[in-house]
């Protein structure tokens, strides 16, 4: 499902699609999954735990610099969509069913949290509302960047990703001195 969400619309993906590509009989899928959103929920939820983890891991390494820690959750980000481009698709899409609709929102809450607390060790007296507006402003220019950057050449796409790695940090360091709020 990941593999084909992130090449298809979420309304041209069927079960049958999804288990010739899992190497399963239809039936095996309907064994664990009522129906494609129940798999979609699941993905989602397979991709919040990751988010989880690599957070805990940026937030906890006091070994790092603020600045290390921004680089090391944006090239998370950039990684970790790269290997599962349905993230982007997933927070993207307007969804029919409700349950997928509140899983994109709890991813894009993660992943939020995730920068804010990153933005919060860069910038501890900043107020939460700007820290919060700092974290879905650089989540909506990454996640923007990242699907051009799909579109672009291997060779440009890696100086492209330290380009916006670059830029965020840049941004970040500007909100620990206090003017970017």
């Amino acid at each position: 499902m990941a593999q084909l969400l992130g090449m298809l619309d979420y309304g041209a993906i069927n079960i049958a699609e999804i288990a010739a590509r899992a190497g399963t009989s239809v039936g095996s899928i309907y064994q664990f999954y009522p129906n494609r959103d129940a798999i979609l929920y699941a993905l989602a939820e397979a991709y919040l735990a990751d988010l989880r983890e690599a957070s805990a891991g940026v937030v906890n390494d006091t070994s790092l610099t603020q600045r290390q820690r921004a680089e090391q959750a944006v090239n998370w980000l950039l990684t970790y969509v790269d290997a599962h481009p349905g993230v982007l698709r997933m927070l993207g899409c307007s969804w029919v069913s409700a349950d997928i609709e509140r899983a994109a929102a709890e991813l894009h809450a993660g992943m939020t949290a995730m920068i804010e607390t990153v933005v919060e060790s860069a910038a501890p007296d900043g107020e939460p509302a700007a820290r919060h507006l700092a974290a879905e402003t650089i989540l909506a220019a990454s996640l923007g960047v990242i699907a051009d950057m799909a579109r672009l050449d291997p060779k440009i796409r890696k100086a492209a990703r330290q380009q916006l790695v670059r830029l965020i940090t840049v941004y970040v360091d500007d909100l620990a001195r206090g003017s970017g709020s």
